[in-house]
């Protein structure tokens, strides 16, 4: 229980830093209607994140943030919830010698597959690529690339 205890602690001491680590180059492509929501959620992208509960935190309902991205023609706030647990699997694995599966406990991924499955649809790329090519700074100009494109997800993967 007290390792369990520790790297809890350990855990939400270094994603606290997230948010403030990321958000120079993150920031500049955020719509001040969503760039709250988008910090709240990185400050907690340690856990599974939940849509309500954030946008109560922000003292609006969770329709009114899917109507904001809606007008802005950015992705749906489920979506960029997941980029935000993204972000956070990306910084951790920043750290050389951090494998997938210790990362996926660290931050309550159901399975290290569950994480490489997000790692791959977001990304198309394997940890170790997504390492090879900058890690977490190279996840954030991929959310702000994703932001700047109205199209849906599967369509940005895929083409048209």
């Amino acid at each position: 229980d007290l390792t369990y205890v520790v790297r809890r602690v350990l855990t939400a001491a270094r994603l606290r830093c997230l948010a403030d680590a990321l958000w120079p180059e993150l920031g500049p492509s955020l719509d001040d209607a969503v760039s709250p929501f988008i910090r709240l959620a990185l400050q907690h992208a340690a856990a599974p994140l939940d849509l309500p509960r954030l946008a109560a935190a922000l003292g609006i309902h969770r329709k009114t943030l899917w109507e904001r991205c809606r007008q802005r023609g950015i992705p749906s706030p489920r979506e960029l919830l997941s980029w935000c647990r993204l972000l956070a699997a990306a910084f951790v694995l920043d750290d050389d010698g951090r494998t997938v599966d210790s990362v996926a406990v660290e931050l309550d991924f159901p399975s290290p597959s569950a994480l490489r499955n997000l790692l791959q649809r977001y990304t198309q790329l394997t940890p170790s690529a997504l390492r090879a090519r900058g890690g977490s700074s190279y996840a954030v100009r991929l959310l702000s690339s994703r932001l700047r494109s109205s199209i849906p997800l599967r369509r940005a993967i895929n083409g048209p």
